[in-house]
């Protein structure tokens, strides 16, 4: 019997490839006219004071682990013969989870904030 199994799997790696290179191609932001008032531009992020970004950090990651100890995102996970399909698909669960835009700013000051954690770990040991 014939198995197209691996032809699949290798036209799927290429589709991926091929959205993955044109989301990375450049494109060139346009800068506002100099007519325009510093008034009128809004900074999501400096136009908020620090308790609000505390609570918008707890609250993101709150829901960020909710999210993760969701079982039903795992249960249609692929357990075939093919180990890469399997963390494939995992990771398209954790980028649904991680790269959504509204938590991205909180995910990255997260990581920062892990990394300072480990740093002063390691280095006291």
């Amino acid at each position: 019997m014939l198995s197209t199994e691996s032809t699949d799997t290798q036209i799927e790696i290429q589709r991926e490839f091929k959205r993955l290179q044109e989301e990375k191609k450049f494109v060139e932001s346009k800068l506002p006219n100099e007519e325009d008032n510093e008034e009128d531009i809004i900074n999501p992020i400096l136009d908020k004071n620090v308790r609000v970004l505390v609570n918008e950090f707890g609250k993101n990651w709150n829901q960020i682990f909710i999210e993760l100890l969701d079982a039903e995102k795992y249960e249609n996970l692929n357990r075939g013969n093919y180990i890469h399909d399997f963390f494939k698909e995992l990771f398209h669960i954790l980028k649904s989870i991680f790269w959504q835009p509204d938590r991205l700013f909180h995910v990255g000051i997260g990581l920062i904030i892990l990394s300072f954690f480990m740093y002063f770990i390691f280095v006291t040991v």
